[in-house]
C-alpha cells in the first residue's frame, strides 16, 4: 500500500529524473488509442513498482498509464487518461484527468487553472506549536 501512494503522489512524471530515483524505460512497440498512433513504454521505478505509459507520436505527450494496484477483490488494473493540454509558463500539461477501472469511470478531474510556483505564506508547511504539557 505505502508502495502505491508513493507512486500515486510524485509528481514528475517517470521521463524527468531527479536525485534518488531509479527509474527503467523499455520501448513496448507502436499501437493506437482512439485511433491515434502511441509509443508504449514500460517503465519500472525503484525495481518495485512496474507499469505501462503511452505517448503521443506526434506531441510526445503522455496521454495514458496503466497500472495494476491492490484491489479490495484482488489486483485491479487502473487507466489513467491525461487530456485537455495547455501551456502553464511554458510547459504543457493536462487539465484533465480520468481514472477508469474495469472500463469505469472512477473519478475525473478538471482543472480550471494551474499556477506555477505561485507565493505561499510563511510557515504554510511549518509543524503547529507543540502542545502543552499538563
Amino acid at each position: 500500500a505505502a508502495r502505491a501512494f508513493a507512486a500515486d503522489v510524485d509528481f514528475d512524471d517517470p521521463l524527468v529524473l531527479r536525485g534518488g530515483r531509479q527509474i527503467s524505460l523499455d520501448y513496448a512497440g507502436e499501437t493506437e488509442i482512439d485511433g491515434k498512433p502511441v509509443f508504449k513504454l514500460l517503465v519500472t521505478e525503484n525495481f518495485t513498482v512496474t507499469f505501462s505509459l503511452y505517448m503521443d507520436r506526434s506531441t510526445y505527450f503522455i496521454i495514458r498509464r496503466d497500472m495494476v494496484k491492490p484491489g479490495v477483490n484482488g489486483p485491479e488494473t487502473v487507466v489513467t487518461e491525461y487530456g485537455d493540454f495547455s501551456p502553464v509558463n511554458g510547459v504543457m500539461l493536462p487539465y484533465r484527468l480520468v481514472e477508469k477501472v474495469g472500463g469505469a469511470v472512477r473519478y475525473e478531474t478538471v482543472m480550471e487553472h494551474i499556477e506555477a510556483n505561485p507565493p505561499l505564506m510563511p510557515g504554510l508547511f511549518s509543524r503547529p506549536p507543540a502542545a502543552a504539557k499538563p
